[in-house]
């Protein structure tokens, strides 16, 4: 796992594209291209007093539909409505000041609703770490693991990986 540099730092996004400087956010978001050790990184982070660090929490934003561009501007809203409200319960339920997600699923081509989404829930402050692993890498560990081999699921044909249900 490589962290770009400088090693770890937090800013504050606003609405408007502004960035400064971030000490305590309320939610930490890392976005990864996948096999670059959020789940590590979750751990890590879970040892730290009043942070609830979560892993691919649900909803994972890995839906086939999500990913591929499947789903009309109303459903989209209303999958990024769900993931935030989930987050706010969750850190909620927790006590935690804190809420944390690695979540490589993050990425896919609608991150940017999801973080306008986020921001306008979100009484404070969020933060954003990005990991970065060579996409060769990436490849090759996902290979490994068997992702992008066929599987069938409700007459459907999906890739490991893609979020069909068997990762």
């Amino acid at each position: 796992m490589k962290l770009i540099d400088p090693p770890l730092q937090f800013y504050t996004l606003t609405l408007g594209g502004s960035m400064s400087f971030l000490s305590t956010p309320d939610v930490v978001l890392v976005f990864s291209p996948g096999r670059a050790g959020t789940a590590y990184l979750t751990r890590i982070f879970n040892t730290v007093d009043g942070c609830l660090a979560t892993h691919e929490a649900k909803p994972t934003l890995s839906e086939p539909e999500f990913a591929g561009g499947l789903l009309d501007d109303v459903a989209l809203g209303n999958l990024c409505e769900a993931k935030v409200n989930e987050i706010l319960l969750c850190k909620k339920n927790a006590g935690a000041s804190v809420y944390l997600e690695s979540n490589h699923c993050l990425l896919h081509r609608h991150w940017k609703l999801f973080l306008t989404t986020l921001m306008m829930h979100t009484q404070g402050e969020i933060a954003v770490i990005i990991l970065e692993r060579d996409p060769l890498d990436v490849v090759k560990s996902r290979l490994r693991l068997g992702h992008g081999s066929k599987y069938q699921k409700g007459g459907q044909t999906f890739f490991r990986g893609e979020g069909g249900g068997e990762d």
